[in-house]
This record gives structure tokens, sequence and C-alpha cells, in this order.
């Protein structure tokens, strides 16, 4: 529209009525109800068509029978009232007039913008409660698709129409009588009732099971029970009796106990006097010991003394010969002094002649002697440039030399490193602080050698040899933490390894960490003599012990400890098919305990470069196999096979290179050095020319400057005197002399005091022989004395410890003695023995026995109860059975009644039929097939499940190709829309001659259909709906197939519905003018 606000009318065309059906809508009129400002709607009581073109206002009349019906937002897809009011205004209104018998209803519901509505019927304000009871009591249900379907929920249909029992609830809404549908709701209901009347029944049952299992298992403890008093009662007489016997035999050794304890006491006191005699006798003779004893200790300090002084003297004369020695060495010294000064003397005299002859001799010096002299200098210079320069060539080729040689000893250090592997392997230990122990031990054993009886190997990677290197990771990884044990060959060797390690203070940080192997203990090992020809055809080669060298005794340790012997090798098919292995019969052994084991087991396979396999099987149940793979660790291969570096042969070529260098470097070197040799004598001369050159320059004055100096020096030499120093060095030496001979002296006479002290002191020592004799013969008598009375106080303290304890076990078996009653007492002579043994004996076997019974308590009246308890439930039982039974029979009843009907009255299933009947018919006049279907559900114990009774709508197109051609259930993924749309319009046609509804509305359910099947629809709905007394209908469409009124058009109003700015008046209309052919 454009303008002003305009208006919509929708005006009705033919239709007479006959009779009115109940509730059917006269008059319906919209106040600013969404697109619409005032508009009424007069539908007839039959088919009504409404036609318009979309969006003129179509749908708003269906929203408009929904609200003023009272009916929820939620049936057109609204989330608020306040949205149907037209936009710009504060309110809007639907009023619906409706026929009925009693009389015309007006409902008028008013819809503010804020979504809260008030309602109106027949003029009195009324609830939304009463409008719902209305349309309830008419049968108008809004919420049900069969009867009132929005154009909004037609895809919901389809859903619907996917779930079989909601749509069998809908149609039941739709079709039957409120009793049928309740009884539908009653049967579900005594359905779950009869789950729960089974659930008991079923539980009454298992707690009767179970309370009849209680009974056998307590009448079994009653009964044992019973025995267990019998037996405690023996136990009881028994135990009472037990003590009585103990005290007898407790009265019997307390007797013989203090017979004992009086013998030993005598005994004790006969050794106490005897060992105080002798005691006696024994001071007496040791104060005579010392009275001796102090004597000669008095010559033997005399005699010490005299030895001292001479000891003093002699060290006092040692220093004085040193000291003759010194003086003795100065005087030869001042001869020699004395023998060199005349030399002196006789050579200066003889210079100072020569100078005198030069002097006499010495002319004016030469006229060229000044360039004598420089040419001389220049000669110097240029010689000593050259001999600079060769003393440099000299330090390079020395250098040179020195560096040719260092490489060289270091590869020949390394070269030597492969001829002998074991010091590499030294070496490397050294490399680590974990393993620098080992080699300090290692160190240690070879410079103590003669310290053990035999040889001490380790550690063990130090002994072991091997050809490849992946042989040594398999070795390493076989040993394990072994590589690190010392082993010895003897049990003494052991011992002392440890006291040894123990004393060094050095070793003894690291003695706890240190593993040394006593190899006497292991046995020589021998070779596995089994067969190998099954485990080689799965890749075994043979065993690592093969691989691998060493001494006799490590190996031996080696095979006891891990097992090497029995290590095998294998090829890279056992690491890949190990898990195949496990199961391979012709691998698999028993043992003498008919257990299984696998030949790769235990010590496991080795497989180069990659690790260890090993197949166990668990020891207990099926005896499960379980194969393992544990790969290498890289890092122990080299404490087996070392590393060397560089390859041998690279090594060597390198060596014969640097000797080359070394010689050439050599050989040009002597030619510097001969060259070197000749320069240093060409400057010696140069250097003796220009100094003789100068001497003739100088002439007369220089020989007269020498002459003076060598004349000073040769008084100097005739004024020293040696001969003072002579005599006084000679006098002391004299006194010396004098003092070492007193000294000798005094040594004699010191000796001759000590031999005679000493004579003494051995004719004392010789004297108290005797009485040392003596004295031990008599202390040998006290110490056999005091070991007899040690004896006899031993034996009298364990008979006084055997009499107290007896003493106590008497009062304690008094203690534990209780009265036997006459009963008991006739019971303990005649029925149970009075041997000790025999009844202790008989006390075990009754606690045995009453231990085994295991019952803690009497259980009597709990089995009363529990045989109450079964009564019971028994009857129970009994009665569930009846009340079950009795159910079964109500819901057959019910069920028959719902589905088959009674007095006249169709059931379920005629109604059914008959709509199945109408759609099939359709179908099949269509070319097509269609079939509606009571699916009657069952229990899996075959009883009826009418919570999931359902009801399916099937079709089939003859353009279909889903399901192969046959019936399909109707759903939103196997049909079109068009197709749905032909199957729910057919399936409400179908339902019109069963419905109890006054009125159906349907919207634009054609969208989506062909030509054809639209025409088909559309003279279906006119038929079955332009009949008397039938519901009033209300149809939707856009458009309205041609030659619909020929026949039908008593029974038909159609509601034009169209939009526009000039529009006329409902009034203004010429209806059959308009709706006249021309």
């Amino acid at each position: 529209s454009e303008g002003s606000a305009s208006k919509r009318h929708a005006g009705g065309a033919g239709g007479s009525g006959g009779e009115e059906v109940k509730a059917t809508i006269a008059k319906i009129r919209m106040r600013n109800f969404l697109a619409y400002e005032d508009v009424e709607v007069e539908p007839g009581p039959e088919l009504n068509l409404i036609v318009g073109p979309n969006g003129s206002g179509k749908s708003t009349i269906v929203a408009a029978i929904c609200m003023g019906l009272g009916g929820s937002i939620k049936i057109m897809d609204r989330s608020s009232e306040g949205g149907f009011v037209r936009r710009g205004q504060d309110h809007g209104s639907v009023e619906i007039w409706l026929n009925q018998k009693g009389g015309e209803m007006h409902i008028r519901r008013d819809i503010s913008h804020s979504g809260s509505s008030t309602y109106h019927m027949n003029g009195k304000a009324k609830n939304k409660s009463d409008v719902t009871k209305f349309t309830r009591d008419n049968n108008i249900m809004l919420d049900n698709l069969c009867h009132f379907m929005p154009q909004e929920k037609v895809q919901t249909f389809s859903t619907t129409a996917g779930k079989p029992e909601e749509m069998l609830e809908q149609v039941q809404k739709a079709v039957c009588p409120e009793a049928m549908l309740k009884l539908h709701q009653d049967l579900k209901e005594e359905q779950k009732k009869g789950s729960t009347i089974l659930s008991d029944h079923e539980a009454a049952s298992k707690l009767l099971k179970e309370q009849k299992e209680k009974e056998a298992k307590l009448a079994d403890e009653v009964e044992r029970f019973e025995k267990l008093v019998e037996l405690e009662e023996q136990l009881r007489l028994h135990n009472k009796k037990l003590p009585w016997i103990k005290r007898s035999i407790v009265k019997e050794k307390k007797v013989a106990a203090h017979k004992e304890h009086d013998e030993a006491l005598k005994v004790l006191q006969e050794k106490q006097s005897e060992l105080e005699a002798k005691a006696a006798v024994l001071k007496e003779k040791e104060a005579v010991e010392q009275k001796a004893k102090a004597a000669i200790g008095k010559y033997h300090s005399e005699a010490e003394k005299h030895t001292l002084q001479i000891v003093k003297i002699e060290d006092y004369d040692q220093e004085l010969c040193g000291k003759e020695g010194d003086l003795n060495a100065a005087l030869k010294d001042i001869d020699t002094k004395v023998k060199r000064q005349a030399l002196n003397v006789q050579k200066k005299e003889r210079e100072c002649e020569e100078l005198r002859e030069k002097i006499a001799k010495a002319g004016p010096p030469p006229k060229d002697i000044e360039k004598k002299i420089r040419d001389a200098v220049d000669e110097s210079k240029k010689v000593n440039e050259e001999l600079n320069n060769v003393k440099a060539e000299m330090r390079t080729k020395d250098d040179e030399c020195k560096q040719v040689q260092n490489e060289l000893a270091n590869l020949n250090k390394r070269l030597n490193s492969f001829r002998d592997p074991r010091q590499i392997k030294l070496q490397a230990l050294g490399s680590s602080n974990a393993t620098l122990p080992l080699k300090l031990v290692r160190q240690w054993l070879d410079d103590n050698r003669d310290k053990f009886d035999s040889t001490v190997y380790g550690p063990v990677s130090l002994e072991l040899e091997v050809d490849d290197p992946l042989d040594g990771e398999m070795v390493a990884a076989a040993v394990k933490r072994h590589l690190n044990a010392f082993v010895v060959q003897s049990r003494k060797d052991f011992d002392r390894l440890h006291h040894l390690m123990e004393q060094d203070k050095e070793l003894r940080k690291h003695s706890g960490n240190i593993e040394v192997i006593d190899s006497s203990h292991c046995p020589a090992w021998q070779p596995i003599k089994d067969n190998l020809q099954p485990l080689k055809a799965h890749g075994v080669e043979g065993y690592l012990i093969d691989r691998v060298r060493g001494p006799k005794p490590v190996m031996n340790a080696l095979c006891e400890l891990v097992q090497l012997q029995r290590a095998l090798v294998g090829s890279q098919k056992v690491w890949d098919d190990c898990y195949s292995l496990v199961d391979k019969p012709e691998l698999i052994t028993k043992g003498n305990d008919n257990k299984k084991r696998h030949k790769i087991c235990g010590s496991g396979c080795f497989v180069p470069g990659k690790g260890r396999v090993n197949i166990t099987y668990s020891f207990y149940g099926t005896q499960q196999g379980n194969a393992s793979q544990a790969p290498f660790f890289h890092n122990l291969r080299e404490r087996v096979v070392p590393s060397v570096g560089a390859n041998k042969t690279d090594i060597e070529n390198k060596c014969k290179e640097l000797e080359a260098r070394l010689e050439k470097a050599t050989n040009e070197r002597d030619k510097i050095k001969i060259k070197d040799t000749e320069l240093s004598r060409r400057k010696a001369q140069a250097v003796e020319k220009v100094q003789s050159l100068k001497e003739e320059r100088t002439g007369a004055a220089s020989y007269q400057a020498k002459l003076k100096v060598s004349e000073k020096m040769l008084e100097d030499e005739k004024k020293r005197d040696y001969a003072k120093d002579k005599d006084k060095l000679t006098k002391s030496r004299d006194n010396i002399i004098n003092q070492r001979m007193t000294n000798v002296g005094q040594i004699v006479g010191l000796a001759s005091k000590s031999f005679l002290a000493r004579k003494d002191g051995l004719l004392s020592e010789l004297r108290s022989m005797t009485i040392l004799s003596e004295v031990q013969l008599v202390r040998d008598e006290v110490s056999a004395l005091r070991a007899k009375w040690r004896d006899a106080k031993d034996a009298f303290d364990r008979c006084k410890r055997e009499l107290d304890k007896l003493i106590v076990d008497w009062e304690e078996a008094k203690s534990k003695c209780e009265k036997p009653t006459p009963e008991e007492k006739e019971i303990f002579e005649h029925q149970i023995t009075s041997d000790l043994d025999e009844i202790e004996q008989k006390i075990l076997v009754l606690q045995d026995d009453t231990a085994r019974l295991g019952v803690a308590n009497n259980r009597l009246r709990e089995l009363e109860q529990c045989r109450a308890q079964i009564k019971s439930l028994q009857e129970k039982v009994g009665d569930g059975a009846d009340v079950m039974k009795m159910h079964k029979q109500k819901m057959q009843a019910m069920k028959d009644k719902w589905l088959d009907g009674e007095n006249g009255e169709p059931g379920l299933r005629k109604m059914i039929e008959t709509v199945d009947g109408a759609f099939s018919k359709m179908f099949l006049e269509m070319g097509n097939a269609g079939q509606v279907k009571l699916n009657e559900a069952k229990l899996p114990d075959g009883e009826d499940d009418f919570i999931h009774y359902s009801l399916e709508i099937l079709v089939m197109f003859r353009n279909a190709e889903v399901g192969g051609g046959k019936m399909n259930p109707l759903n939103d993924k196997l049909q079109s829309g068009g197709e749905r749309s032909v199957s729910i319009m057919l399936f409400l046609v179908a339902l019109q001659q069963m419905t109890q509804c006054p009125f159906r509305v349907v919207d634009e359910i054609n969208q989506g259909m062909d030509i054809h099947n639209e025409k088909w629809v559309f003279d279906y709905v006119v038929e079955h709906n332009c009949k008397r007394h039938k519901s009033q209908f209300f149809l939707i469409t856009p458009k309205l197939q041609a030659n619909l009124l020929q026949e039908m058009k008593d029974h038909i109003t159609i509601l034009c519905v169209f939009k526009g700015k000039h529009m006329l008046e409902s009034g203004d209309w010429v209806k059959h003018g308009m709706l006249a052919p021309p």
C-alpha cells in the first residue's frame, strides 16, 4: 500500500449451508492484528478456500483463529504475544463468533504490545483457562497437527510422521473418543505397573532363593557350633588338668635341684679354701721375687748410666774429629796458595820482561793504519751480520724439527694403541669420574702384585676381548654391571684385597663401590649342547660366548653370574619376528614341573646393532607368552672395544710423511750448522785482527800502560804472607788432638765400670732364676685352683638359677591349678592321660579341630528367624503370581476394548483400517501406493508394549527409487517436499470422515506439488469436505484450481484476500457478477 494506512478485505463467495456443525466459526474480526487494521472474515460452514497472492495476509487469518481461541504463541512459532500487534499500535484484538447448539459464542482476546492478553466470552471478562476449557469441551485441538496445521508446522508434521509413537497419539486425539485415548494412557500406566509387579515378584523370588541358601548355611553352622561346644568342653578339661601335671613335674625337679644346689655349694666352699691357702704362699714368693728384681734393676741402671756417659763423650769426640778435619783442610789450602803465589810471581815477571822488550822494539805506527782498522771493522761487521742470519735460520730449522718430532711422537703413541687395546681401555677408565676409581684400583693392584697368592683380574671390561665392535656391544649388554667387577681366585685373596683397600687412604673412599667376585666358588663353564637347528631356521646364529675371549677365572664367574654361555646371537630376522616366535611349537619345551619354557629365554638372544630379545611365559594360569625388546646402550660398547680414532693405515702413512720431513729438515739444519761454524771462525779472526791493528796504532804508549799494570800486580802478589795463618791453624789442630786423647781415657774408664755393673746384674739374674721358677710354679697352681673355683662357682650359680626358676615355676603352677569338682576328678583319673606330652598333644589336636570348625557363636536363633522369613516369602511369591495373573487378565480386557471396541463401538484397529482404506484408495487412484499401518509392539517376553505402539504412514510414488520399489515410511529424508505435501494432505483428507473436531485448518499444504498432484489433492479435498455434516475446513492456497466449483459450488466458500490501495468495501462487491463467466 502507499500513503495512508490501507485496509485489507476478505469477501466470501458461494456457499449455502445445511445444518451447522457444533462450534463452527461464523465470523472473525481482526483489529490492529499483524498487517490488518480492521477487517472481518465470514467463513462458510463446510469447505473454505482462502485464496490470495503470497504476502497478502492469508496466514494472518490462521494466526487470528489460533490466538482468538486461546492458542499458544508456540503453535505459530512466535516468541512474544506482543509480536502480533500491528506495528505502531499499542493494542490489538481478535474476535471470533462460533455457532453451537446452545447458541452463539463470542470470544474476544485483547493483546497489548508488551505481550499481555485479556479475554472476554459473550462480553464477560474471563481467564485464559476458561477459553481453554471451552475449546477442550468442544474438541478444538489447536496443538494437534491433524486438526490445526499452520504454514510453519508443515515441516513439523513431516517430522512427527517420522515418529510413529507420537503420530499414533496425535491421530487418536484427532479421530478417537476421549475414552479411547484415555484407555491407551491407562494401558501404558498398567504396563508400567505390571513391570513393577514383575520386578517385585522377581525380587521376592530371588530373596527367597537367597534365604534358602542362607538357611542351609546356617543349619550347617549350628551343627558345627554344637560340635564346637563339645570340643571346647574337652579342651577345658584337658587345660584344667594340665597345670596339675606340670605342678607334679616341677615339684620333682625342685627337690632334685635343692639337692644339686647343696652339693655345688659344698664343692665351692672347698675350692675357696684351697685357693686362699695357695694365694698366701704366692704372696710370700712374689715378695722375694720383687727384691731380686729391684737388685737386678739397680745394676742395670748403673750400667746404663755409664753407657750414656760414653755415648756423650763419643759424640763430643766426633765433633772434635770434624773440627780436626776442617783444620787439616785449611792447612792444605794454605800450602796450595803458597805454591800458586810462587807461580803467579814468575808469570808476572815474564809478562813485565816481554813488555819491556816490546817497548824497546816499538816504532811509530804506519801511515795507513786507520784505513786498515776501518776495513777490518767493516769486515767484522759483515761477517757478524751473516752469522746472525745463519743463526736465525738455525733457530727456524730447530723449531721445525721439534714440531715434526712432537707430531711424530703423538702419532707413534696412537699407532701403539692398536697393538695394546688393554692400555687404551685403562686410559679410558680415567676419563670419567664414574670409572676413575676402577683405574686407581687397577694401578694399585699392578704395584702390589706380590701381596696376593694369585693374579687378580679386573675390571672385567679390561679383561674381555672381541674382534668386532658390535660383538663388544652385545657382550657389554649381557654382562651389564659386572663390567666394573674385580675377580680373585681364592677366599684368602678376597679378604686380603678388602683389608688392603681399607688400609689405603685413597682407595678407602671407593672401597664400598667396588665389586669383588671370588671365582673359586664358580665351577668351570661348559658349552651348551642344545640342538640349535630349530633356532637357526628363525635367524639364530650361535652363542655369544664364542665371540668373546678372556681369562678362565673371569669367564667362569660371568657364566655363573649372568649365564653368559646361554646367551644367543641372532640376525635382524629375530628382531623383526620376535612377537611371532612366542607361539612357535618347535621352540617351546616343558621342564620337570610341566611348565612351558621358550628356547629364547633367560639370557635372551642378542641382535647386533639392535638389542636384546627375550621370550618368557607366566608361571601361573594359562602361562601366557610375552616377547620383549631392549635396545642397546651404545655408551657401554667402548668399555669392551676401545675407540682408537683414525684408521691405522692413515696413521702409518702420516708417520712416513713426517719422518721424510724430519730427515729433510735435519739435513738442512746440518748444512746451516757447518756454515755457522765457518762464520764463527771468521768472526774470531776479524776481531783478533782489529785488536792487533789497534795495538799497532797506539805503539809504545800502549805497552807502557800494560807494563805499569803488570808491575803493580807483581808487587801486590809478593806482599802476601801465609806463614802466620799456617802457624795459627797448626796450634788449634794440636789442641784438638790432645783433647781427643783425654776423651779416649775417659771412655776406657767408663767402659770398665759399665762392664762390672753388667756383670753383677747378670750374676743377680742367675741367682733369681730359681726364685722365679718357684714363683711361676706357685702362680700356675693358683691359676689352676682359680679355674676350678670358677667352674665350681659357675656350677653353683647354674644350680641356684635353676632352683630359683623352679621355685617361680612352682608358685606359678600352684596359682594355675584349679580345684576340680568330683565329676571332673573322676574324668581326670579315668578318661584323661597323666602323661605331659600326650596331654599337650591332645590339647593341640583339640585346638586345631576347634579352629577348623570356624564358628564364632551360636546362630540357632538366626536360623529360626531365617526359616520364618522363608515361610513369609513363599506366601508372598504365591500371592505375587496371583496378582500378576489378574493384572494380565485386566490388561487383556483393556487391550481388547481399546483395539477391538465393545457394544458395537469400533476399536482402534477398525478406525485405522477405515483411515487406511481411504488413504490407500486415494493413492491408488493417483497411480501411487500408500498405507496407514498400526504397529503393535511387543516386549522380549512376547507381551504387548503399549508404550511403543505406533502409527506409520507408508508411501511409494511411481518415480520413487528409494527403497527399491517398496513403500517407505513418510519422513523428511526419503521423500521430496511435494511428495510429503501430497501424502500429508491425503492423510488429513482420510482423517476427515473420522474426525470429531468442529473445524480443521491447513495452510498452503500444496507448496512443492506439481500441477497433476495439486489437481488430484484439490479434487479429494472438495469431494470429502463438500458434504453435509462434515467438519468445517479451512484450506489456504495462493491459487484456485480451474473447474473447481462446477459440481460442489454450494458447499464451498471462497475467501479472496487482496492487498492494494484502491480496494472495494465488502458491501460494494457484486458477487454473482464477478464470479459469472463472461
